[in-house]
């Protein structure tokens, strides 16, 4: 996940609760549908051939109070930077899309689970340079982050993105700016302003 993506265009309609969020200029962003099918495609290719495959469930902390606060346009605006931001650090392979008001899911093949947390802390710094106007004044973005890897258990797409899932709640709980991956050897938390330790 360290250079530009063309995004993948298989996928990249829009479906009715994410259409303001897929088929813009700036990127194109698979519906929550099309990443599972492509998910279940790539965990059966990693499967068949031993290769890595890493995902990360990103959690804007900020959108449920602006939605709350100001509405849903404003969150969109945050949830659109927000997918700026991560469409500009993927590579061509890698796959997201806007899960949910606040969720962004990240699907990276050929990936570890130590590369894909790594990846999350970079995101982390890159949100934290995101500035945004809101009617309470200009904020930074902010994101919690679960990662999950693949194993010779995993036997479809849900209970992989489960995992990360379990994860990525286990970092909410740790509080703003926490990336937390999901293998019992390589397990962490890390939270804003530490290190991963490795």
């Amino acid at each position: 996940m360290d250079g530009r993506i063309d995004r993948r265009e298989a996928g990249t309609g829009p479906s009715e609760d994410t259409a303001p969020l897929h088929g813009t200029d700036v990127f194109k962003a698979l519906t929550p549908r099309d990443f599972l099918t492509l998910s279940d495609q790539e965990v059966r290719r990693a499967s068949r051939y031993s290769r890595p495959l890493s995902v990360v469930m990103i959690q804007l902390n900020d959108v449920p109070e602006l939605i709350e606060k100001e509405g849903t346009d404003v969150a969109r605006k945050v949830a659109l930077a927000a997918m700026e931001r991560v469409g500009m650090m993927m590579r061509e392979t890698d796959l997201m899309s806007h899960l949910g008001p606040a969720e962004i899911g990240l699907l990276l093949p050929e990936t570890r689970l130590e590369q894909a947390y790594i990846a999350a802390l970079r995101l982390r710094m890159a949100f934290s340079e995101v500035m945004l106007e809101t009617l309470a004044g200009p904020r930074f973005l902010s994101i919690c982050a679960g990662v999950a890897a693949i194993s010779p258990r995993t036997r479809n797409a849900k209970t992989f993105l489960m995992q990360a899932c379990v994860e990525l709640r286990r970092a909410r709980s740790e509080g703003p700016g926490t990336v937390c991956a999901a293998a019992p050897d390589t397990s962490r938390v890390v939270r804003p302003g530490t290190r991963a330790v490795h």
